[in-house]
């Protein structure tokens, strides 16, 4: 437990700036977001208009700022790392990392939700359950992924043309599925829906977990890349979901309709 607190305030004196960065954000965003439930004045600034369409984007970018930092901090790639001639077990630096995650995301977005429920005028007791489920979602949505990537990368910079290079391959997959006519894989029309995310969440909990136990960059980066790609041939050769006339009651005409 010693080790633990001791990585964890280190990171805390460490990164301190990046640590008011966030929270200097997600409070602006908090402050800002009441103001959109109110009609808008017709002659509003258009500098306020971007600022408050960028706040929400720029939250999650200073956590993935953050998630970078503080992983890379102890770099998990190569094998020159400073670190590791320190007595650090790797359990106890991950436990640490996620720590400091929890401390500095999940907890200031929680009080966030909590404010902005007050500001609503909604007790917010009421609604801890989709406030604990919120905080789920966002570290399987976005801490556990960015952190897994933050884990095979070394730099800012390469993290940035990784994410560059998902993005373009997306927009062209989709660019080219919408040309070609997909007809399905009859194997694979019986696949449930949550399949397919959840491989996906495994692929990247086995990764972050084995570079951290092992520091096997080159598998752990050949494991994403073929989850990626088994994920992609599966939502694409998987014909989309139609609705079908039996999901819908059929409607009866109503015979003491009185019509002029």
């Amino acid at each position: 437990m010693d080790q633990i607190v001791h990585i964890f305030r280190k990171d805390v004196r460490r990164h301190w700036r990046d640590i008011l960065l966030s929270l200097g954000i997600l409070a602006l965003f908090a402050w800002n977001e009441p103001s959109k439930w109110m009609p808008r004045p017709f002659r509003e600034s258009l500098f306020r208009v971007m600022f408050s369409g960028w706040l929400a984007p720029m939250v999650a970018i200073s956590w993935l700022f953050l998630i970078l930092r503080v992983v890379h901090a102890e770099s998990l790639v190569g094998d020159r790392q400073f670190w590791v001639t320190r007595p650090y077990e790797w359990k106890k630096l991950l436990t640490a990392k996620a720590l400091f995650l929890v401390t500095f995301i999940n907890v200031p977005l929680f009080g966030a939700q909590v404010f902005l429920l007050w500001k609503a005028g909604f007790v917010s007791s009421r609604f801890m359950t989709g406030l604990l489920w919120v905080q789920l979602m966002w570290i399987l949505i976005l801490i556990v992924p960015m952190t897994t990537l933050a884990t095979v990368t070394s730099s800012f910079g390469q993290t940035v043309l990784v994410v560059l290079g998902i993005v373009l391959s997306l927009m062209g997959l989709a660019a080219l599925s919408s040309e070609i006519p997909n007809p399905g894989i009859s194997i694979l029309r019986w696949i449930p829906e949550w399949l397919p995310p959840s491989i996906l969440l495994g692929v990247f909990t086995v990764v972050l977990v084995w570079q951290y136990a092992r520091r096997k960059t080159l598998q752990s980066r050949l494991l994403l890349i073929g989850g990626a790609a088994a994920i992609l041939v599966i939502m694409e050769e998987t014909p989309p979901r139609a609705f079908t006339a039996q999901h819908f009651s059929s409607l009866q005409p109503n015979n003491n309709c009185q019509c002029n």
